[in-house]
């Protein structure tokens, strides 16, 4: 990323008791913030493991 350029905000969004998971705000869905990326993408890793469906 170049030097003044603005952080891009990696998110998902949970629906803890219905197991589903989304890359875009859904209402009523819980927003995790990632720093990264790579992290963003580990994390739906880790939740599709545990049985998280996404859409």
């Amino acid at each position: 990323m170049k030097k003044g350029m603005e952080t891009e905000a990696y998110r998902l969004w949970i629906d803890w008791q219905e197991k589903i998971v989304s890359f875009h705000e859904v209402a009523g869905f819980e927003q995790l913030p990632f720093a990264t990326h790579e992290a963003q993408q580990a994390n739906a890793v880790i939740l599709l493991a545990a049985g998280f469906r996404f859409q």
